[in-house]
C-alpha cells in the first residue's frame, strides 16, 4: 500500500455558526518501490505453485462405509448402501470403476457381486433373512491387489409380535466396524442388542443402561441406552490418539453380557501417500536426476510420521519413460518421507505411480522432460561438421585449409539451416519423410545437410524467405 503523507501544519478552520468548512487538498501517495513490487509477483506465483501440494487434503477414495439399517422384519429385505468416503469422510466419486463382494452370515443378498461404476459415489445391495436373527454384512474389494477396501455391519431381523423368546436373556454388543480405526478421523459405533439364546432381538423389557468405566469422555451418548420396548441402542466412540481402548460394559440392571469386541484400536491417522518430483518440469541438455520425495499425509495434507516401518513399491508409467533410483522405498518408524530419484529416458512425460496398501489414497507425481534448445544446436552443428567433412571428401582440394574452411563452414551453415527450419517448413520445403522424425534425427539431418551443401544452400533458404517476404508485401 502507498503512504500517505499530511502537511505539518493543519488547514485553518472557519469559524461558522453552524457548519466549520475545512481546506484540505488532496492527498499524496508515495508509490512501492519495484522491487517490492516484484517480490510480491514472485511470493504470489511461489503460493500458487506450491499450495496444491502441501497442506490440502488428499483427493480420492479413502475408505467404504455401510448404511445399514439397525433392525429388519424378519422375511423382508433391508437395504445396504454401499458408499464411497474420502479422507474427511464426505462422499467421493470411484476414479475407476470398483468391484465388490458382498457376504451376508446366516442371510441372502440379491446381489454378492456389485460394481460401482466410474463416476459415482455409492451402490446399494438388498438383504434379507426368513428367521429371526442377526446378520453380519462384510463387503470387500475384489479387484485391487493390495487388498483394497474392506467394512461391516449388522443387521437384526426382528420375529414377529407372536415369537416366544427363548430363556436366558442378555446383551450382546457389537462394534462397527470391525476394524482398526484412524484417529480423529475416523468413528465407531458400538451396538447394544437384548437378545435370547438364539440370538434374536427382543424388545427390551424396561429401560437399560451400559457403562464403560473410563470412557465418559469418549462415548456419547453416555451412557449407551436402550429403551425401554426397543431391541437396541447404539453410541459412537472416537478417539484422537493412536491407542487400544479397552471395552468394560457395566450394565445396569445387571445382566449378563456377550461382546464380540473387547477393545477398539485406532491408529495413526495416516490417509495418503504422497509423492512430489523436484522438479516436476525440467528442461536440460543431459538427462538429469530428479528428486522424488514419498511422503505419509494426514487427513490435512500435512506431513506425517509413520507409525512403523512401511514399504513403497514404485512403478513409472509409461516403463519405458525412465529409470527410478529404487523400485522399493521404505519410509521408517518415526519418519515421514523417504527419497530416491529418476532419471528420465527422453523427452516427454512420466507419472510416478506408488503401491502402499491399507486403503491409503496414493497422490502420483508427474514428471515432464524436454531437451534444452542448445542441445540439438549441438546436434545441428555435429551435423555440419560431418557434412561439411563429407563434401571436402568428395571434392578434389584435401588442402588442411580447404578441409578446416569447409567443416568450420559447414559448422556455420548447419546451425543456420536448422535454426531457420520453421521458415523452411513455411515454405514447404521440409522433406515429407521427416514429417514423423524424432527431434534428435531432425536436428542432426538438417545440420548435415546445410553442412554438406555450404553456402549455396544457405543463400537458396535467403532468397527465398526474402522473396517470400516480397510477396506478402508490407505489414
Amino acid at each position: 500500500m502507498g503512504k500517505v503523507l499530511f502537511d505539518k501544519a493543519p488547514p485553518p478552520i472557519s469559524q461558522g455558526t453552524d457548519v466549520a468548512n475545512i481546506h484540505t487538498r488532496p492527498a499524496r501517495y508515495l508509490p512501492p518501490p519495484r522491487w517490492l513490487m516484484r517480490t510480491s509477483v514472485i511470493l504470489f506465483a511461489s503460493l500458487i505453485a506450491f499450495e496444491p501440494l502441501f497442506g490440502q487434503a488428499p483427493k480420492g477414495v479413502a475408505r467404504i462405509a455401510l448404511g445399514a439399517p439397525p433392525t429388519v422384519v424378519a422375511g423382508q429385505q433391508g437395504t445396504v448402501a454401499i458408499r464411497l468416503l474420502n479422507a474427511a469422510g464426505q462422499p467421493t466419486a470411484a476414479d475407476a470403476d470398483m468391484k465388490l463382494h458382498v457376504d451376508a452370515l446366516g442371510a441372502v443378498v440379491d446381489h454378492q457381486t456389485i460394481t460401482i461404476p466410474k463416476g459415482a459415489t455409492s451402490a446399494q445391495v438388498g438383504v434379507s433373512k426368513e428367521r429371526p436373527g442377526t446378520s453380519d454384512i462384510r463387503v470387500e474389494q475384489i479387484d485391487d491387489p493390495t487388498g483394497g477396501f474392506k467394512a461391516n455391519a449388522q443387521i437384526g431381523f426382528l420375529p414377529s409380535d407372536t415369537y416366544t423368546p427363548v430363556s436366558p436373556l442378555s446383551l450382546w454388543l457389537s462394534v462397527q466396524p470391525n476394524a482398526k480405526l484412524k484417529a480423529g478421523v475416523e468413528t465407531a459405533k458400538i451396538i447394544v442388542r437384548y437378545i435370547d439364546s438364539q440370538k434374536v432381538s427382543i424388545p427390551a423389557r424396561r429401560s437399560i443402561q451400559v457403562a464403560f468405566p473410563g470412557l465418559a469422555d469418549k462415548i456419547s451418548p453416555y451412557p449407551l441406552r436402550i429403551p425401554s420396548g426397543a431391541p437396541f441402542g447404539e453410541a459412537t466412540l472416537t478417539d484422537n490418539r493412536a491407542e487400544i481402548i479397552p471395552l468394560n460394559p457395566v450394565p445396569s440392571p445387571p445382566i449378563s453380557i456377550i461382546s464380540d469386541a473387547n477393545s477398539v484400536e485406532f491408529v495413526s491417522p495416516i490417509v495418503g501417500l504422497r509423492l512430489i518430483a523436484d522438479p516436476s518440469y525440467s528442461e536440460r541438455v543431459r538427462h538429469p536426476k530428479i528428486a522424488l520425495k514419498i511422503g505419509l499425509v494426514d487427513v490435512q495434507g500435512n506431513w506425517i510420521a509413520s507409525d512403523k516401518d512401511r514399504t513403497v513399491l514404485l512403478r513409472v508409467e509409461p516403463s519405458t519413460g525412465g529409470v527410478l533410483g529404487k523400485v522399493e522405498v521404505t519410509i521408517p518408524k518415526g519418519n515421514s518421507v523417504a527419497e530416491t530419484t529418476f532419471a528420465p529416458a527422453g523427452e516427454g512425460k512420466s507419472t510416478i505411480k506408488a503401491i502402499v496398501g491399507e486403503g491409503l489414497i496414493v497422490e502420483p507425481a508427474e514428471i515432464e522432460f524436454k531437451y534444452a534448445s542448445p542441445y540439438f544446436w549441438l546436434l545441428a552443428a555435429l551435423g555440419g561438421l560431418i557434412g561439411g567433412g563429407v563434401r571436402n571428401a568428395i571434392g578434389a582440394d584435401h588442402s588442411i585449409k580447404k578441409v578446416l574452411l569447409q567443416c568450420g563452414g559447414g559448422i556455420m551453415t548447419g546451425l543456420l539451416t536448422y535454426l531457420l527450419l520453421p521458415l523452411i517448413v513455411s515454405l514447404s520445403l521440409k522433406p515429407v519423410d521427416l514429417q514423423t522424425s524424432s527431434k534428435v534425427f531432425e536436428a542432426f539431418l538438417w545440420g548435415f545437410i546445410g553442412g554438406g551443401s555450404g553456402i549455396a544452400l544457405l543463400g537458396k533458404i535467403l532468397s527465398s524467405v526474402q522473396s517470400s517476404s516480397a510477396a506478402q508485401g508490407p505489414r
